[in-house]
């Protein structure tokens, strides 16, 4: 069983611009010097690209092989490790103010499809030689502009980069190979043109939001304007699950987070995932886990 840390600060953003870009060597190099070759968690925004087979990338407690051009896009909170430092790779991280706007359908696409998707595969895998190109030829744009930080409209163009590559990665429609070891949650290619995903993605974004206030899924549909029945039908056919299910799993997923790298007592967790009553969240958190969260903690 792998031990897990804190989650670290985010990186120096007055140096950077809120954006770094470094080869994997040197990224899982400053990870062992900061001692965070353990499983931890981190507030910035990750996309990792593997060049080359090799290692073990686990994420949120599931283990997956790696193999050559997987692009793995890790959100701030999830638990994540690897146990190669030596594979040929990129990593790019971005501070959540790149993300911020919701205001559209693409915004909500970019930062709901490809990030903070807890119920599908947290990749890509690429295998298209052209698309490589142009994700490489988006990268060598991004560091080109980089040093440029008091250049005109230099924070402004860095965003742009970066949604520009996000774009081509959510339109990348090609087939994507399972890497789970176990039981993976089933993956689904969400289409922007199409009305019900799009309210699925406002689905996961208010869960995304609100899974510490809200358990219920009438209280969702409430927030959503639409129906209960609507909301259930929608949620089925892009995640083959209830919208209760999503808030359980959503739920539990933070707990076990919380028990992994937290030392919050087991009724601080509960308090804060909206529980009054802590025994009523061991019982639900025994009922789907077959274990006790102490147990689960302890293992």
């Amino acid at each position: 069983m792998k031990e897990f840390i804190k989650h670290n600060l985010l990186f120096d953003v007055a140096s950077t611009g809120g954006f770094e870009i470094d080869t994997l060597e040197n990224f899982y190099a400053r990870q062992i010097d900061n001692g965070e070759r353990k499983m931890h968690t981190h507030d910035f925004y990750l996309i990792i690209w593997f060049q080359e087979d090799g290692g073990t990338h686990t994420v949120d407690f599931v283990e997956y092989p790696v193999k050559k051009n997987t692009f793995f896009f890790i959100t701030p909170g999830q638990l994540h490790c690897y146990d190669n430092t030596y594979t040929k790779g990129v990593a790019m991280k971005f501070v959540p103010e790149f993300l911020n706007d919701e205001y559209t359908t693409e915004d909500i696409y970019l930062k709901y499809s490809i990030f903070n998707a807890f119920d599908s595969y947290p990749y890509l895998v690429i295998n298209n030689p052209d698309l490589i190109r142009s994700i490489q030829h988006i990268l060598n744009g991004i560091r080109h502009e980089m040093p440029k930080s008091g250049a005109f409209g230099h924070h402004t163009f860095m965003q742009s980069l970066v949604r520009v590559l996000l774009i081509v990665f959510q339109r990348y429609d090609g087939t994507t190979d399972k890497l789970c070891t176990e039981e993976c949650p089933e993956h689904n290619q969400l289409n922007i043109t199409n009305n019900i995903h799009s309210h699925f993605l406002r689905f996961r974004q208010a869960l995304e939001k609100e899974y510490k206030r809200l358990h219920n899924v009438k209280d969702y549909a409430s927030l959503l304007n639409v129906g209960t029945k609507y909301l259930t039908t929608i949620v089925k056919e892009c995640s083959h699950r209830t919208p209760l299910q999503l808030i359980n799993e959503r739920i539990l997923l933070e707990a076990k987070r919380q028990l992994r790298y937290s030392n919050k007592m087991v009724k601080e967790i509960a308090f804060d995932l909206g529980y009054e009553d802590p025994s009523y969240f061991v019982k639900q958190f025994k009922r789907q886990t077959g274990l006790l969260p102490t147990e689960f903690r302890e293992m």
